[in-house]
């Protein structure tokens, strides 16, 4: 890393935020680089990982403005929506291909460098669901997520003892009170039904 960015950088031991030292511009940290003046966070983006493409923007994954550290931010498209908060309390942000996703799966991903399995959730450590720095998000298979939650374990689901199919709870409840092959099975079933619905 250049001297001129590492003499203005601190380590946030909590976050692992690198903490801009000097001059800032609306919270962020603010420089001269090669003969312009911009956000810090751009530049070193731009001499640690490379050239931000036209027509895309950086997105903090982190909560501190004067983070500069490039794994923190990640690039969007400049017309992708603002993040938004459901109504179950999570924050819902574009990733790079423009599709909406949870952000704080987009932000494990990024840290494991790979996908999440659909089998994987990710765990609010201090229980909200807003707070999507890395150090307060763990990866936990989803069984292991729900007994995390207090669901007694001796219950197949939240609201089920056993599929309301076939009356299993030998496999792990999928979702509507299904198991995997019970809901596969009945959306096949919704798909088949729906595109003969136009034949009549």
């Amino acid at each position: 890393m250049n001297q001129a960015f590492a003499s203005r950088i601190r380590t946030d031991g909590e976050t692992g935020c690198w903490i801009w030292t000097g001059g800032t511009c609306l919270g962020y940290g603010w420089m001269r680089w090669k003969g312009k003046q911009g956000v810090a966070h751009r530049f070193l983006y731009e001499e640690m990982v490379g050239p931000i493409p036209k027509g895309r923007q950086l997105s903090r994954t982190c909560p501190n403005r004067d983070c500069v550290r490039p794994e923190h931010w990640m690039g969007n498209r400049v017309d992708t929506a603002p993040r938004r908060v459901t109504s179950r309390g999570y924050v819902v942000v574009r990733n790079e291909h423009g599709e909406q996703v949870y952000e704080h799966r987009l932000v494990m991903e990024r840290v494991l460098s790979r996908p999440l399995q659909t089998t994987e959730h990710v765990h609010h450590v201090n229980g909200d669901r807003a707070d999507n720095r890395p150090g307060n998000l763990v990866v936990l298979m989803a069984g292991d997520h729900v007994i995390l939650h207090n669901m007694p374990i001796n219950k197949w689901a939240r609201h089920y003892d056993a599929c309301i199919r076939c009356g299993t709870n030998e496999r792990p409840h999928d979702a509507h009170g299904m198991c995997k092959r019970c809901n596969e099975r009945s959306r096949a079933a919704r798909v088949h039904f729906g595109a003969n619905s136009n034949d009549r």
